[in-house]
């Protein structure tokens, strides 16, 4: 919203001025090379494309089996390198395999998250269960 807002305004942004936001998990930069958001709708995915459309970033995600993440995924396309699924323990989570066959449907590589490379620029993206799993790899790794 405030993206949207500071758009509307014509004012220069940067998503670094988020940095003390008091909504951690919303366009949240974690990293030099990471960026968090626990969007896990079509809305939230139409304004990370409109705040992350300069470059390609890894996406590191997951979702729950009743999302709409077919639109999520197509909407988020434009940014996308490549997906790597992140394992999340829950029974409403979609099963691997559909969601692998979903995401090569989009014409978007996939792949299991395994590392952080330095060099990489990556967006998780999804439920405060996505980025969660993550921060939890990633505080471990």
């Amino acid at each position: 919203l405030a993206v949207s807002v500071l758009k509307f305004l014509e004012i220069e942004y940067s998503i670094y001025d988020f940095d003390n936001s008091k909504l951690f998990g919303r366009l949240t930069q974690f990293r030099d090379n990471i960026i968090l958001d626990v969007g896990h709708n079509p809305l939230a995915a139409k304004q990370i494309v409109k705040s992350l459309d300069d470059k390609k970033y890894i996406l590191i995600y997951n979702t729950y089996k009743d999302k709409d993440y077919i639109t999520i995924l197509n909407i988020l396309k434009p940014i996308v390198k490549v997906v790597e699924i992140i394992d999340i323990k829950d029974d409403r989570i979609e099963n691997r395999e559909i969601l692998e066959e979903k995401i090569l449907s989009l014409g978007l590589d996939v792949k299991s998250f395994e590392t952080i490379n330095k060099d990489e620029n990556y967006l998780v993206f999804g439920s405060f269960k996505v980025v969660e799993e993550f921060l939890k790899v990633f505080n471990n790794g």
